[in-house]
């Protein structure tokens, strides 16, 4: 008699908790995108170390356009309100007349928000050190980006427009940001007739 046996398998699945994205304070440029997950921005010590004495860094943050950039400190630390250490924002991209916030000492700082998509950051450091900070970087004013349509080829016309983009026309409100696209055939085109135009500062 054939015995037939059968194997059974464990299929385990292990699942590792993602690294949020971080940045230690140096020279350079960071851009941003919708996309990007939060951003840790710490002094150039880390999360962990103190900051490194008589230094200075200059650092630039881009995001798309018609965004901004929010900064968030949950702590802060820097030696001595009279100490020469001092953290600049600038809205602007690069450190140019006065700056928009300037953070010292202990106490922790408001929110930054950027006024349009850049700002440069500078950081001095002087003799005595200490903690620095800790800070999350988020891009605010992304589009909300609704499902993709797949038109038929042949299909009737529809309209679109209305802050829902949607099938009815009507007019936008204030304060929208989306997209949407839509798709066809390969080989066929989508044609798309202005009837009315946004004003305003409204952008298509």
């Amino acid at each position: 008699m054939r015995k037939l046996a059968l194997l059974f398998g464990i299929l385990i699945v292990s699942c590792l908790a993602a690294t949020a994205a971080s940045l230690n304070m140096k020279n350079g440029s960071t851009t941003l995108t919708c996309e990007s997950e939060t951003l840790n921005f710490y002094d150039n010590g880390g999360a962990s170390s103190n900051y490194s004495s008589n230094r200075t860094y200059t650092h630039t943050f881009t995001s798309p356009a018609g965004t901004r950039i929010r900064v968030n400190f949950t702590e802060f630390n820097l030696y001595s309100n009279n100490s020469g250490s001092y953290l600049d924002f600038y809205d602007l991209a690069a450190v140019s007349g006065s700056p928009a916030k300037h953070c010292i000492g202990t106490a922790v700082p408001t929110d930054f928000v950027s006024s349009g998509n850049v700002f440069t950051v500078r950081f001095q450091s002087a003799t005595r050190t200490a903690s620095g900070w800790r800070a999350t970087i988020t891009v605010e004013g992304c589009p909300e980006v609704l499902p993709t349509e797949t038109r038929a080829c042949g299909a009737a016309p529809i309209t679109i427009g209305g802050g829902n983009i949607n099938t009815d026309g009507t007019a936008y409100s204030g304060e929208i940001n989306r997209e949407k696209a839509y798709t066809t055939s390969a080989g066929a085109n989508i044609t798309l007739t202005f009837t009315n135009l946004p004003e305003d500062g409204a952008q298509i």
